[in-house]
């Protein structure tokens, strides 16, 4: 029951940070100024800065807190660049995916936020352990990537152990004069069978390699999840 609502949660989030069709600038003087429409441009500085425009006007990141598009809102990131917020609630969760002809293209940005006043700053492991501190059953959301990443180090282990163990069966396997008797038959075995073992051995490893991953962006998001549905149903039980 409570994956059923942390799925709806994350769901309704997504759909709560675009639910209001609207367009404005926040600035970080407390001014928030409506628009028809606002969009990401650059600065024509040698640095390049994103500025919002809106509606023809143009302001510096520097002076923009953030700013909304057609219900979907971006921060501002350290003055960098402006992050969309993906997910919304007492941890605000950001991400931006650079593209284009930039030196940054190609790179993802993640950021977090905890309560709409606090700076948005970058992502790190040890900074959202540190928001989620208050929440055991969220901080255990997270720590469940941490033991994937562990048990594929495990099998990647196993894997390359079987591996060299199939290599070595292999090479057992070849007549090398003065140290077995050849036999045609043993050898075949043991090269049939070494080599199978060195395969099955290989790809163990490789599929473990591959799915040897820092904490994943899903884990990431069912631990804020999970933090954002305790804190929204301890605030309702305040209210009852």
């Amino acid at each position: 029951m409570k994956i059923i609502y942390l799925f709806l949660y994350l769901t309704i989030s997504v759909l709560k940070v675009n639910a209001q069709n609207e367009s404005y600038v926040q600035l970080k003087s407390g001014q928030k100024i409506m628009a028809n429409e606002t969009k990401e441009g650059i600065s024509r500085s040698v640095l390049g800065r994103p500025t919002v425009v809106a509606d023809g006007t143009v302001y510096p990141i520097s002076e923009v807190l953030g700013y909304c598009n057609g219900g979907i809102y971006y921060g501002n990131l350290k003055n960098q660049r402006f992050v969309e917020r993906v997910i919304s609630g007492r941890i605000n969760y950001y991400k931006k995916y650079e593209s284009g002809w930039r030196e940054q293209a190609g790179k993802e940005y993640r950021a977090i936020q905890k309560g709409d006043s606090s700076a948005i700053i970058k992502f790190s492991k040890k900074k959202l352990i540190e928001m989620l501190q208050d929440d055991e059953q969220a901080l255990g959301e997270l720590t469940k990537g941490k033991d994937k990443v562990r048990k594929n180090k495990r099998r990647f282990g196993v894997g390359l152990g079987v591996g060299i163990a199939g290599a070595l069966t292999v090479l057992v396997g070849f007549p090398i004069d003065g140290i077995h008797p050849p036999d045609a038959d043993i050898n075949y075995v043991l090269l049939l069978a070494g080599g199978a073992v060195c395969a099955f051995g290989e790809a163990y490893a490789v599929m473990a390699v591959l799915n040897i991953d820092d904490i994943s962006q899903q884990d990431v998001e069912k631990a804020i999840g999970t933090y954002n549905v305790n804190v929204e149903q301890r605030q309702l039980k305040q209210t009852e």
